[in-house]
Parts: C-alpha cells; structure tokens; sequence
C-alpha cells in the first residue's frame, strides 16, 4: 500500500485542527497491518491540544496490543478503548469536542481493510473506474454521543490497483468536479503525476482547505531466493569442484 497525502491551507483557520497519523507495526505484529487517520476538530480550543493525539494513541496501543488477534477484531478492540477514552474526557468536564469531531480510522493489511468513522471525513474507493462511497455504509449517529462515538465498523477485501481517497468534507467539495477525476483515472499513480495535476491548478488551490490523503494498492516486487535446501546444495558442489581442482594441481606437481 502506497500512501501519499496532500495538505492545502491547514493551518489557515486558527479554529480548525487537522491532524494525520500513521502506525506501522513491529515485525511480530506485521499480520496486523497499518492503521492511518484522519481527524478534524472544529471550533478548536487550546484546551484541546492533546485531544487528537491522545485518542490516535489510544487506537494505536490497544490495536497493537496483542499479535494473537486478527486485525478485525483487533480493530473492533481499538474502537470500544476509543470510546472509553472519550467517555472518560467527557466525565472530567472536556465536552467540547462533542459534536465538533471528524474522524476516520483506517486499517490495511493483507488486502484487508477495516475502517470506522465519524462525522463528515470521505472515504471514497476507487475500483475499475467505479466509485463507491465507503462512509455511506458506516452509520455516524455517534457524533454527538460520550460514550459510543465510534458507533460501527465494516471490513472488506481489497484487490491491485484500488485506490482509496480520504479526504475532508470542505476539501472533497473543491477538488471533486475538476482535480478528483484527474487524480482517480491516473494511468500511473506516483508522486509526480499526482503532483503535476496538483500543479495545473495552482491558482485554484490558493481557496482550498484541509487534507487529501490517495492510498494506493500496488503490487509488491518480489524477491525471489533459493531454498534452504537448494543454497546448501549449491555450497556443496562448490566445495566439491574446489576440492578437485586443489587435488589435479597437487598430483600434478
């Protein structure tokens, strides 16, 4: 999976806060996958400065917390300590993230994808020059809601070639009808053509606000190397020839 990720004016409106994470995982743990997320806060307060950061936290520990699970399960996990995180913020008097955050979860594995959201963050597949709504099956009447903010989860198969766009509401509007298609109809998906299309909207981009985030399914190059088996062979038959020509010299003299 290739992600690449484009911010536009984030930090232009002192109100907003918008934050990306990703989460790799150690060597043991690499059936899990990766998780990346997408938050939004509005009407934002200084007081809420270790918000975001400590609710990826949260989602981040708990997923990785124990390499026996799957990632569905370790996902569903993550969300429930998610929504005791916010609970407990909520308990101790910090509600004004209520209602004012946009939040997407993702994890990718194995060509397995997980994902929860809440509020107005896009998730948008695309597949075969089709597009689908991701968020659309993902019921977000946890928004306003202390103890069950993340309020359900889907999971689904991905396959070569898939492209999944996140995005924020704002953003997705202004991109959708010229840069969107541009961007989804990539004969190569790249850094640079990505950036080139970027490019010949450059005046256009002066109004834009917030965060687009492409992750790519490509096709992993594969290192090809010799069984066990096969490489011993091999150092055998080496020693073998080196054998024989130490002896034709020695017998020769």
């Amino acid at each position: 999976m290739q992600v690449f990720e484009y911010k536009f004016n984030a930090n232009i409106d002192k109100d907003i806060k918008l934050k990306v994470f990703s989460f790799k995982p150690d060597p043991s743990k690499l059936h899990l996958g990766d998780i990346l997320i997408l938050a939004e806060e509005i009407n934002y307060l200084p007081t809420d400065q270790d918000l975001l950061v400590n609710l990826a936290e949260t989602i981040k520990e708990e997923f990785y917390s124990d390499k026996n699970k799957n990632s569905e399960v370790a996902f569903k996990e993550s969300l429930r300590k998610a929504n005791l995180f916010l609970s407990e913020r909520s308990k101790s008097g910090d509600v004004n993230w209520l209602g004012n955050l946009n939040i997407a979860v993702l994890n990718f594995g194995n060509f397995l994808l997980n994902y929860s959201k809440a509020g107005t963050i896009r998730i948008i597949l695309s597949r075969s020059d089709e597009l689908k709504d991701l968020g659309q099956e993902i019921e977000t009447h946890g928004i306003g809601s202390t103890t069950r903010f993340f309020s359900n989860m889907s999971s689904g198969r991905l396959i070569l070639n898939d492209k999944i766009i996140l995005s924020t509401q704002q953003l997705f509007e202004q991109l959708y009808d010229n840069v969107f298609p541009e961007i989804i109809y990539l004969n190569q998906i790249n850094e640079k053509n990505i950036k080139n299309i970027f490019s010949k909207h450059r005046n256009e981009s002066k109004n834009w606000s917030g965060i687009f985030i492409l992750s790519y399914m490509k096709r992993k190059k594969i290192q090809f190397s010799l069984p066990f088996r096969i490489n011993r062979l091999v150092i055998l038959i080496f020693l073998l020839i080196l054998c024989l020509l130490i002896s034709f010299f020695v017998f020769k003299k």
